[in-house]
């Protein structure tokens, strides 16, 4: 993702925008226990669900309703501990750098460094608070899987939405 994305990100981050129409389409693809964990993100993580979702539709493929909640739940393990926008600022920085030093925070980490912990490990988080809520197999898998460069078409389209490039098939 380049830095542009990131800026735009980080703008929209700052003022999200949840509408009654998001919540609408969110309610057309959840189950009502996907709905419960879906409503635990913040305002930003449902909106950015969101477009990803719409993104993902709009490339005119055939979509299984399982992709779909997958997008709309892929960043809930982003709520297992508060974050802040500075630690989201420094996990994409700490990212970009070689040599990966985000591996090597434990999961014991306190403070600050938990919620880096946290970014760096949401999509397991998340596929496991999918699971607790029922969630089947399938969503949870995308879920725990979203940013592992795997050849699933699924999970390519996914990945492609969520890094701000045209859904396209593999």
């Amino acid at each position: 993702m380049g830095w542009r994305e990131r800026v735009r990100q980080f703008r929209a981050a700052a003022a999200p925008r949840f509408t009654d129409a998001d919540a609408r389409f969110v309610s057309l693809w959840l189950t009502a226990p996907e709905q419960r964990l879906f409503a635990r993100q913040s305002a930003y993580e449902r909106q950015h669900a969101v477009a990803l979702a719409r993104r993902v539709l709009a490339g005119g493929l055939p979509t299984r309703r399982e992709l779909i909640a997958a997008t709309l739940l892929h960043d809930v393990g982003k709520t297992t501990s508060p974050l802040h926008r500075w630690q989201r600022v420094l996990f994409v920085l700490l990212a970009a750098i070689p040599g990966q030093p985000l591996q090597r925070l434990s999961p014991a980490a306190r403070g600050p460094w938990r919620g880096l912990w946290v970014l760096h490990h949401h999509p397991a988080l998340g596929a496991d608070l999918a699971r607790q809520a029922g969630v089947n197999d399938r969503i949870a898998w995308l879920i725990a899987h979203h940013h592992d460069p795997l050849a699933d078409q699924e999970l390519h389209r996914l990945q492609a939405a969520d890094n701000g490039s045209p859904p396209a098939p593999v």
